[in-house]
C-alpha cells in the first residue's frame, strides 16, 4: 500500500494564508459596517433634537398673523409652516442694534446657502416708515436675496403681538431715545428684542440666540443646518 504523499509545512502554510486575510477583511468590513450605521443613527437622533425647543422655550409658538412683504405680497404664519426659520425684528430708520442684526442676517443667509429648508424673515417694528417699497430697497442694499430672506411690514399692533403674546419678547416705543430722520423730523425709537429666533416647521420656537454677537450666531447656523438636516431625512 502506497503511503500518501506528504505535503511541505512551507506550502501548507502559504495556503491557508489567504483564507486567513480573507476573514480579517470580513471581520474589518462587518466592524466597519455597523460602526457607520451606529454613527448614521446618532447622527439622525442628534439632527431630531435639533427640532426640539430648548429648555423653557416649550410653549412658545408663532400666533397667527397677516402681514405684506417688501414686494406687496400677503403672507400669514402658515408661509412659515414646513420649514427652518431664523427672524428677527428691526426697523430701517434704527441706528442701534438693528445695523448689526442685519449684518448677521445677512451672513446666516450666506453661510446657509446651500440649505433650501432655512429661509429668513425680518419684521419691521416701524410700519409707519417702513412700507414694501422702503423694504425692497433697505433689502438691496444689504445684499438680502428675495428667496431667501422676507421682509414684512403692516401694522404695529400685529408686530407686537407677534413679539410679546407669541414668543414672550419685549417690544414698545421708546420715547427716552428719540431718533432725528433725513428730512429732520424726529420719531421716538421702537425697543426691540436683540434675539434671533430660530423656529421650526410646525411653528414652534425652538432656540434664542443673541443678534449681537459672532459665537451665539454661528451656534444658531449650526443649528439651522442640523435643523435641516433632520427635516430633509
Amino acid at each position: 500500500m502506497n503511503a500518501a504523499p506528504t505535503v511541505p509545512i512551507a506550502r501548507l502554510s502559504r495556503n491557508r494564508f489567504p483564507g486567513r486575510v480573507a476573514l480579517g477583511l470580513l471581520l474589518l468590513c462587518i466592524v466597519a459596517t455597523t460602526g457607520m450605521l451606529y454613527g448614521a443613527a446618532a447622527l439622525a437622533v442628534k439632527d431630531k433634537r435639533a427640532l426640539e425647543p430648548d429648555p423653557g422655550l416649550e410653549g412658545l409658538r408663532v400666533p397667527e398673523f397677516s402681514l405684506t412683504t417688501q414686494d406687496g405680497r400677503p403672507f400669514t404664519r402658515e408661509d412659515l409652516r414646513g420649514a427652518v426659520t431664523v427672524m428677527d425684528f428691526m426697523f430701517t430708520q434704527c441706528p442701534f442694534i438693528c445695523p448689526t442684526l442685519s449684518q448677521k442676517m445677512r451672513g446666516l443667509q450666506d453661510a446657509l446657502r446651500d440649505l433650501p429648508e432655512v429661509r429668513l424673515v425680518s419684521i419691521s417694528v416701524d410700519p409707519a416708515h417702513d412700507t414694501p417699497a422702503v423694504l425692497a430697497g433697505y433689502a438691496r442694499r444689504i445684499g438680502a436675496e428675495a428667496s431667501r430672506w422676507t421682509f414684512l411690514t403692516g401694522d404695529f399692533e400685529t408686530a407686537r403681538r407677534i413679539s410679546e403674546e407669541g414668543l414672550q419678547l419685549a417690544l414698545q416705543e421708546d420715547p427716552t431715545r428719540p431718533i432725528t430722520l433725513g428730512d429732520g423730523t424726529v420719531m421716538n425709537n421702537v425697543a426691540h428684542t436683540g434675539k434671533l429666533v430660530l423656529i421650526g416647521p410646525d411653528l414652534r420656537v425652538i432656540g434664542l440666540y443673541s443678534g449681537l454677537d459672532a459665537l451665539p450666531v454661528a451656534e444658531l447656523s449650526k443649528r439651522a443646518r442640523l435643523a435641516a438636516r433632520a427635516l430633509s431625512r
